[in-house]
């Protein structure tokens, strides 16, 4: 819930005050300036004049500030001591569709601020209303509003009337009910940077870089900053948010790193996944690998989990120093792991639970787990968390899993809704290939999780393969 500022200001001075909140958008039109009588006084001398301004419930303002600071905004700031400022709970009006939606509300009072001829009737200003988005995403502290954002022809024809300083006051009013600093838009991860006609020419988009998200309000840092090799300054300089996730911290740099929220269903099942119980397996006797780390989407389970040391692979440079910070707000060990500081990491994996970041790519991750393998706990577990298709890394998961006990690799894999089965048997036929190159060993599929729709006919799926140790001799 919000409050709402008023200012009470004397009968003489309404007209200059409306004339000035008018012309910064400030004067709340939805509700009519009224006459007030001030504790004390014998006749209504002042008018209640309301204001688009909008307060969390809980903010610790000193209105005396807030005051002088409007006032000086207007340039009436000599009018300060003959006006005083309040503050009520906010009571909106409710189109169709609205109900206590805090930014759907917002955008009510901000549209109904507008001068009248922007619209064909009052009826459109409900209507643009309802249009507005009651979906939405806080990653404090960002507010991330859906693709469909402004989408709409209302909406479009709206923005075209308006300048930028009434579009930057509608985001400032819908900031307020969450605390947001920060606004954007929403957007798919291309697979193509710069895809052009002809595909062919269009180069993949590896570190899958949200390049399409819309930063709509407040500083998200350099956006130009490259992606491929920040400065130690870059990270200072950006703008980072946080999420909290059963538990787990992760953190990340929006304009510049993915993040997934539907992913928590996986997240979930994976700090409860009996291969990660004892007996069947102790945790804080084993390794992980996540070959496909990011930010810690997955790798962060494990160590929540009690898997005392989990070794991951990134190629985004963003995304390593994310988990890194990561790692920090969950009080967990972590290091960059390079060539130059591999002996440090043998001599260290036997202690306490950590996470081991190598910024390579993954293609290099077997030669590194085959260097320390008898310097850390058996690996009994690695996840492949990249969609479409991770296959490019599948000889790799195989491989390096532990020789003797075995263990799970977790294959994430884009999946026709109507081909699941089809094509889970066919993929663990593909494992059983892999597997019998060098030794007989047992494959199975233990669980299919469907995680969640990708498109209206393809489902993101988790496939739990167990792979057993070689037979002995």
């Amino acid at each position: 819930m919000s409050k709402q500022i008023y200012f009470a200001v004397p009968k003489a001075l309404v007209k200059s005050i409306k004339t000035a909140f008018e012309s910064k958008q400030l004067l709340d039109k939805s509700q009519k300036i009224s006459s007030i009588k001030l504790a004390g006084a014998e006749h209504a001398s002042h008018c209640l004049v309301p204001t688009t301004v909008l307060l969390t419930e809980d903010s610790d303002h000193d209105f005396e500030e807030l005051k002088t600071s409007i006032l000086c905004d207007n340039g009436i700031a000599n009018l300060a001591s003959q006006i005083s400022i309040s503050a009520q709970l906010v009571t909106f009006p409710d189109p169709r569709g609205v109900g206590v939606n805090p930014l759907v509300k917002a955008a009510l009072r901000w549209i109904n601020s507008l001068p009248g001829e922007l619209f064909a009737s009052n009826e459109e200003r409900s209507l643009l209303a309802e249009e507005f988005p009651k979906t939405y995403s806080f990653y404090h502290p960002m507010l991330l509003l859906p693709l469909t954002t402004f989408q709409t022809p209302r909406w479009q024809q709206l923005l075209k009337k308006i300048d930028p300083e009434q579009l930057q006051n509608l985001f400032k009013q819908i900031s307020l009910p969450l605390g947001a600093t920060h606004i954007a838009r929403n957007a798919r991860i291309p697979l193509l940077l710069n895809p052009a006609e002809d595909v062919d020419d269009a180069s993949e988009n590896t570190l899958r870089q949200p390049i399409d998200l819309q930063p709509l309000f407040g500083d998200f840092g350099n956006i130009s900053s490259s992606a491929e090799s920040p400065a130690d300054s870059d990270f200072r300089k950006a703008f980072w948010v946080q999420a909290k996730q059963n538990g787990i911290y992760q953190t990340w740099a929006p304009i510049h790193t993915m993040f997934s929220r539907g992913n928590i269903s996986e997240k979930a099942r994976l700090l409860k996944l009996s291969s990660l119980r004892a007996p069947l397996l102790n945790p804080a006797n084993s390794t992980a690998v996540d070959l496909y780390s990011g930010i810690g989407y997955y790798s962060f389970c494990y160590a929540a989990a009690g898997v005392r040391t989990v070794l991951c692979w990134e190629l985004n440079p963003w995304s390593v120093e994310g988990a890194r910070r990561g790692a920090k707000a969950n009080g967990w060990q972590f290091l960059v792991a390079t060539e130059a500081n591999l002996e440090l990491i043998r001599e260290d994996a036997q202690g306490e639970r950590k996470l081991m970041m190598f910024a390579e790519d993954n293609k290099l991750a077997l030669g590194r787990v085959n260097r320390i393998r008898n310097q850390v706990p058996p690996i009994r577990h690695v996840n492949l968390g990249l969609l479409p298709t991770s296959r490019d890394s599948w000889v790799t998961a195989v491989e390096a899993l532990d020789p003797r006990l075995g263990g799970w690799i977790h294959v994430h894999e884009n999946i026709g809704v109507k081909d699941v089965e089809k094509t889970t048997v066919t993929i663990v036929q593909q494992f059983k290939h892999i597997a019998g190159k060098t030794a007989s060993r047992a494959v199975e599929c233990q669980h299919v999780e469907r995680v969640k729709s990708f498109s209206p006919k393809v489902v993101h799926c988790v496939l739990d393969i167990w792979i057993s140790g070689h037979s002995p001799n």
